[in-house]
């Protein structure tokens, strides 16, 4: 009965397990995700630096050409802007996953520690079993001896 018992107790932190490990996947990919997404950004503010740098090299612009360029300029801000916007969404991901994670480890660890103390519970009653066992058969070797 209570290997049973004990049986599933493992099996209980095993699949704590594999929501842990999970978790900390879904938690890397977000990482990852981020990082990805702040790679982009920062791609886009040195473009955007050096695109607004170009501006200064030329010397003559017809108004055509100049609000063409002011207009591309200002479409590669709104890039930035949807850009940051998403890293800001994204890091909501991140601080989600990190917390999931958080929770799935703890309770992990819970099942771990009460499955530990069931397993050390049996092995002491075991042991004491096995004790009770022994001193009633030297009883009885004893008693046979002295008969």
């Amino acid at each position: 009965m209570a290997q049973v018992k004990l049986s599933r107790w493992e099996k209980l932190v095993e699949l704590a397990q594999i929501d842990v490990d999970k978790a900390a996947e879904t938690l890397q990919v977000s990482q990852q995700n981020l990082l990805a997404l702040e790679e982009q950004v920062n791609a886009l503010k040195e473009y955007s630096q050096e695109y607004s740098e170009s501006r200064k090299t030329r010397v003559s612009w017809t108004p055509t050409e100049l609000a063409g360029h002011n207009a591309f300029g200002n479409k590669v801000l709104d890039a930035i802007r949807a850009q940051e916007q998403k890293i800001v969404e994204q890091q909501e991901v991140v601080e989600r996953a990190q917390q999931a994670w958080f929770e799935k480890r703890a309770h992990h660890k819970a099942l771990l520690t009460m499955y530990e103390n069931l397993k050390q519970k049996e092995i002491t009653t075991q042991n004491k079993r096995e004790q009770k066992m022994l001193d009633e058969l030297a009883a009885q070797k004893f008693f046979q001896s002295k008969s």
